[in-house]
């Protein structure tokens, strides 16, 4: 069983990628650290990764998220950046694409900006995981150090020469 977060020390819980293939659907391209959900957990990340096709049918991005709770994960939080790009060689049209950030932080305007940045490089990459992986360390130990800072009510988080401060309370940590 996954603990509650105390600290921004575990905020994050892990970052997927989820394309489309057209004769399995939905599917994981990539994800990290190795194994922070179960097999079960990750299917239902994946199924959900997409929005409805009523609700989006044209290129471009969509942000949302949704909840994780079960036995296994209590609150984690799943905050999406859809992208859906024309493309010709596509024989449905578009290349369609899910970035995904499971993290314990109640903090959508956050995760958005994140997974702007996060999304637009994983996709121009050639190397996927080491963006991932770059990613979630520089997050990680950009939040070392910040244990003090959460009782003065915040962090600060340095990601693509941008800095962002992370305004906590009780309710966002989880």
């Amino acid at each position: 069983m996954i603990k509650k977060s105390n600290t921004p020390l575990d905020w994050l819980m892990g970052l997927v990628a989820v394309g489309f293939d057209l004769e399995e659907g939905q599917v994981i391209r990539a994800h990290y650290p190795g194994c922070f959900l179960s097999q079960q957990m990750l299917k239902y990340v994946v199924s959900v990764a997409f929005p409805d096709t009523c609700t989006f049918s044209s290129e471009g991005e969509m942000f949302f998220f949704f909840k994780l709770h079960n036995e296994e994960i209590h609150d984690a939080y799943c905050y999406a950046l859809f992208t859906q790009l024309k493309d010709p060689n596509n024989p449905r049209g578009y290349f369609q694409s899910s970035v995904v950030i499971v993290s314990k932080l109640k903090a959508p305007s956050i995760m958005k900006s994140l997974l702007i940045e996060l999304s637009r490089s994983y996709l121009a990459s050639e190397d996927k995981m080491g963006v991932f992986e770059t990613f979630y360390k520089n997050l990680m130990a950009d939040s070392l150090g910040a244990e003090q800072a959460i009782n003065q009510g915040g962090f600060k988080l340095k990601l693509f020469g941008q800095e962002l401060k992370v305004w906590t309370n009780q309710s966002f940590l989880r």
